[in-house]
């Protein structure tokens, strides 16, 4: 969180947060493997949604959230 570099071994897994508007981002997913590199979500094609992605380490302490990908 203060961005300094965090050591693969400390990380513990990802957080993803979605939802149909940018302020309300109210559905999670919770990756508890640091070795995830690819999720898929799938939702009806006409559903926008925005999307967010933050990491967790071994104390449970989070990241800031990612820049927001709308779809």
């Amino acid at each position: 969180m203060d961005g300094s570099h965090l050591p693969l071994s400390e990380l513990a897994g990802y957080r993803l947060y979605y939802g149909e508007s940018d302020s309300d981002r109210n559905i999670l997913i919770d990756l508890e493997d640091n070795s995830v590199t690819e999720y898929t979500i799938t939702r009806e094609q006409d559903i926008k949604s925005y999307y967010t992605v933050t990491t967790y380490d071994v104390s449970g302490i989070e990241s800031n959230h990612s820049n927001t990908l709308y779809k």
